[in-house]
């Protein structure tokens, strides 16, 4: 949502979302998101919540790569 400006599954009605997120099934990450924060997005969707990265890991992820694109040439 903050990388797209959509809400997830904006293309379907909330009982197929909830259909989807029975079935494992998670929305596509767009292609320009880094790979880094692809990473990061499936790793927050574990079905394991004890698997998933802490806040603390969120935030040095996403910090590093804001630090990145700052330094990247217009």
């Amino acid at each position: 949502q903050v990388l797209t400006g959509l809400i997830p599954y904006h293309y379907k009605h909330d009982i197929a979302v909830l259909f989807a997120k029975c079935k494992g099934e998670n929305p596509a990450i767009p292609p320009a998101v880094s790979q880094t924060l692809a990473k990061l997005m499936q790793d927050c969707w574990d079905s394991n919540r004890h698997q998933r990265p802490c806040l603390g890991r969120i935030k040095e992820v996403v910090q590093r790569e804001m630090d990145s694109l700052r330094k990247r040439p217009l």
